[in-house]
């Protein structure tokens, strides 16, 4: 189990009511190694989790960064003494798993044994197996293959960690990816029997299959029969949300004990949007300060979601009545050293009053000592939240294509089917609306492409459906510059050329309308309900479209068809006698 870190706090609130004294404002700084050549070589993607009770942290898995052996070099795990400040590695006895990374685990205190499960491999196999290693006689045990019955699906990624409840320690794992879908679904591991117990949270809403998330778990000292899972940011893309997300959800478990066999969850979320979005983020808990405080770290966002600064710390605390996070600016004046903030998921653990940071990509391990300060952490978190829940960005995006889109290249077609008697003038309005709706979508387009992380781009439907009619659209006013004369020169007759440019042109241009129909709707679904204004509106512009392009249609054709009779007239018949030529 884990042990409370109590003292500290206790002594630093005397010696407050003693002397009056202030406590130091925390910062960061830089672990001096002792240089014993023990020491992990750098990585990203591993689990650190603290064992309290030898005073030392325990490191496992991850890419290695410019590995020769990826399986020798990650597959390893390396302990850190917080006391002696060296690291040593632990010399397996017999073969262990396969090496992973993005993967959830933790230390089972009272055995002294690592625990780990799922993950991903560098030769990208996906994983739902539990391994423990003994941390003394460096034994490495399956003891679950991930046949069980009520087992998780493989995957990577995802949301977990380690908390005791009730004198039960307890892995909870949550959401991920297994290569093929992203996930959602919520379990608990019960260490002391291995277990797996089902969390149902079908009664609240659950946050979009995502993964690549920032997460720890807790057991705060209010609620000591429950346990809190926090999750930040994600990947959800696939059709599934924002990559990366900025979204903060917080598990809520109950129902935990010894001879359960399932348990229940409640979904708080998602909270104010204080923070940038990201992946790969670094997250830590402690369940001794604040009531139980979340500890965030770095990540990696897209060109136009901004990192954090650097040596940013971002808290939540109180977490089971708060969904608040704030930041922590830690860079106080000028030659402050703090941590680098690389795109990657760096790794990050608490222990006796202290965090922990294993730099992602560095050998570089750094601590914040904030347990007999954390008043003074407290005091200097700030608050830039922003009101409205969806980003500018995301709005700009929105507009832009809702202007190119959703009315001026509709109302472009609209004037070339039906405006066709204002010769020339429907033809310049045509060319004028569907250029502007055009450069606004190439417009929507960057921002697009510059919001969404690297590959994930075309991982969505909504992403495929908009670069296939961007794709039509681009190519609308190509394929109007070689259109072919409307007559044969040579013949004076009507061009078959032309006849099958016009066909091509409106039916490509007809397509590409209605898929920006489409995609639009299904862009406001993405970060909206359907009972918002934003759908709503559109909805009404267009049915009025719809109704409008109907209407016009039964008018023009009424009117081609009278047209037709009066220039060609049905032969006369008098006296029931064919008219002789």
């Amino acid at each position: 189990m884990y042990s409370r870190y109590r003292l500290v706090p206790l002594l630093a609130a005397l010696a407050t009511l003693i002397g009056g004294a202030t406590a130091q404002t925390p910062t960061w700084e830089e672990v001096q190694l002792i240089n014993n050549g023990m020491s992990p070589p750098a990585r990203h993607f591993a689990i650190m989790a603290p064992w309290p009770s030898n005073q030392s942290l325990v490191l496992f898995g991850g890419v290695v960064t410019g590995a020769v052996d990826e399986d020798d070099e990650s597959a390893a795990a390396y302990i850190f003494d917080t006391v002696s400040e060296s690291w040593r590695i632990v010399a397996s006895a017999n073969e262990g798993p396969t090496s992973r990374f993005s993967l959830v685990g933790g230390v089972d205190d009272d055995t002294g044994r690592l625990i780990i499960f799922g993950g991903q491999t560098p030769d990208l196999e996906v994983y739902n197996d539990v391994w423990t290693l003994d941390l003394v006689s460096g034994v490495w045990t399956q003891v679950l293959d991930g046949t069980t019955a009520g087992s998780p699906g493989s995957r990577y990624g995802m949301a977990g960690g380690l908390t005791t409840v009730q004198g039960q320690d307890y892995l909870l794992v949550s959401h991920g990816f297994d290569t093929r879908e992203r996930l959602d679904d919520s379990f608990a591991l019960r260490l002391s029997d291995m277990q797996w117990l089902s969390i149902d949270t079908s009664d609240s809403d659950i946050p979009t299959p995502r993964c690549l998330v920032a997460s720890a778990a807790l057991n705060p000292a209010s609620a000591p029969d429950e346990a809190l899972l926090a999750m930040y940011g994600g990947c959800g893309s696939g059709g599934y949300g924002p990559c990366p997300s900025s979204e903060s959800w917080i598990l809520e478990v109950e129902g935990l004990s010894a001879t359960a066999t399932s348990a229940t969850g409640t979904w708080r979320g998602p909270g104010p949007t204080c923070l940038h979005g990201r992946n790969f983020g670094a997250m830590a808990a402690d369940s001794s300060v604040g009531d139980g405080t979340f500890f965030l770290y770095g990540g990696a966002g897209g060109v136009l979601v901004s990192q954090d600064a650097p040596g940013q710390l971002n808290t939540l605390s109180n977490a089971l009545d708060n969904d608040l996070w704030k930041q922590v600016d830690l860079a106080q004046g000028a030659g402050t050293e703090v941590p680098s903030q690389p795109a990657a998921q760096s790794s990050m653990a608490t222990m006796d009053g202290d965090l922990y940071l294993q730099v992602a990509t560095s050998t570089s391990l750094w601590r914040l000592s904030y347990g007999p300060t954390f008043a003074a952490l407290q005091s200097l978190e700030s608050l830039e939240c922003n009101d409205d829940p969806i980003p500018a960005w995301r709005v700009a995006h929105f507009t832009l294509m809702g202007l190119g889109w959703g009315f001026f290249i509709p109302l472009g077609v609209f004037i070339a089917r039906f405006g066709r008697d204002w010769d020339p003038l429907w033809f310049h309005l045509h060319r004028a609306l569907n250029t502007l709706g055009i450069v606004a979508a190439v417009a929507g387009l960057i921002i697009a492409f510059l919001m969404v992380a690297g590959g994930h781009f075309l991982a969505r439907a909504h992403a495929v459906i908009g670069v296939v009619v961007m794709g039509l659209g681009l190519l609308q006013p190509l394929n109007a510059l070689c259109r072919p004369h409307k007559t044969d020169p040579t013949t004076g007759l009507a061009s078959t050329g032309r006849k099958i440019w016009e066909l091509a042109h409106k039916n490509m241009g007809r397509l590409a309308l209605v898929l920006g129909f489409v995609n639009i709707f299904i862009g406001i679904l993405f970060v909206q309900s359907a009972s918002t204004p934003a759908f709503i509106i559109y909805t009404l512009w267009f049915a009025f479209y719809v109704l409008a392009t109907i209407v016009f249609s039964v008018f023009k054709f009424q009117r081609e068809r009278n047209s037709g009779e009066a220039t060609n007239p049905p032969a006369s018949i008098p006296n029931g006698q064919l008219e002789k030529s």
